[in-house]
């Protein structure tokens, strides 16, 4: 069970009655459907009271919010990258299907001062040909380093205002409905430590996939 799982089931067991409910129904479930179903009916119990619950949900929001700006800090400040960008593509809420638009939102960002925003700009961006066939490559290698001069549509427009030369676009999590990853911008060519850079990536993944988890949730 994720980490945040566990957090969200101790924010739901706040009263005597409710930890005995929980205890008592995982119980009946363990010995009855098995381990993998006993954790889904709790996921399910804990979003259940969230969804019911809007004080409950906001402040969960805005701790996740907290950790997210907090990783991407944290992958910035140790790759010396101008800006960092949690991204999500999806078609708007549907499940994805050959011939609808898909669409990639940035959801959170870390930004040098001397760099554009790109959080203010990329929302609900339509995809290109050239930005789906590197969202093909993202989801076929997991990882992609990304030479801006050999990009071409949209994003290459954007990065080309921005001076960035080169990002690291790393898979995070898929899901029926999302692709999220994170892009990590720089300008002044590729980073040279990738060994520093992979580990800094595999931290920041850890600590973000069970935050888009709990938030996928919400989207069936």
């Amino acid at each position: 069970m994720d980490a945040k799982l566990v957090e969200l089931i101790l924010v739901y067991l706040t009263g005597p009655s409710g930890a005995w409910l929980v205890a008592v129904s995982v119980l009946l479930y363990t010995l009855w459907y098995g381990k993998d179903m006993a954790l889904k009916f709790m996921r399910e119990v804990v979003l259940r009271k969230l969804r019911g619950n809007p004080e409950v949900r906001m402040k969960a929001v805005l701790k996740s919010m907290v950790n997210v700006n907090a990783s991407l800090t944290h992958v910035a400040r140790n790759t010396e990258a101008c800006r960092v960008v949690l991204l999500r593509a999806s078609n708007g809420g549907g499940i994805p299907r050959l011939g609808n638009p898909l669409y990639i939102s940035a959801v959170a960002e870390y930004t040098d001062p001397d760099t554009n925003s790109f959080l203010t700009r990329w929302q609900r961006r339509e995809t290109d040909p050239p930005l789906i066939q590197l969202l093909y490559k993202l989801s076929q290698n997991k990882n992609v380093h990304v030479s801006i001069e050999e990009l071409s549509g949209s994003l290459k427009d954007t990065y080309d205002v921005d001076k960035i030369t080169d990002t690291y676009i790393v898979e995070l999590l898929t899901t029926e409905r999302s692709l999220w990853f994170v892009a990590v911008d720089f300008k002044h060519g590729a980073y040279s430590d990738t060994s520093v850079l992979r580990e800094v990536l595999v931290l920041a993944k850890s600590s973000l996939v069970p935050i888009l988890k709990t938030e996928s949730a919400f989207d069936s």
